[in-house]
């Protein structure tokens, strides 16, 4: 098998994954939903707000 043939088949291989994933989220549809349409308890946003860039500065060992 020549290597021209190889590369075709894996295209074919990878358009055939590619079509049958895409096929497969657009009969499924969305799985995850936005911060906006999460509601907790009390109807407020289910989101936590977790410190911003401070916490995150800190995690990584700079800023107070």
């Amino acid at each position: 098998m020549s290597a021209r043939a190889r590369f075709a088949g894996f295209l074919l291989l990878l358009a055939g994954i590619f079509g049958g994933a895409y096929a497969a989220g657009t009969h499924v549809g969305p799985v995850a939903t936005t911060p906006s349409q999460v509601s907790g308890p009390g109807g407020g946003s289910g989101t936590m707000h977790m410190g911003g860039h401070a916490a995150s500065a800190r995690l990584r060992g700079g800023g107070p």
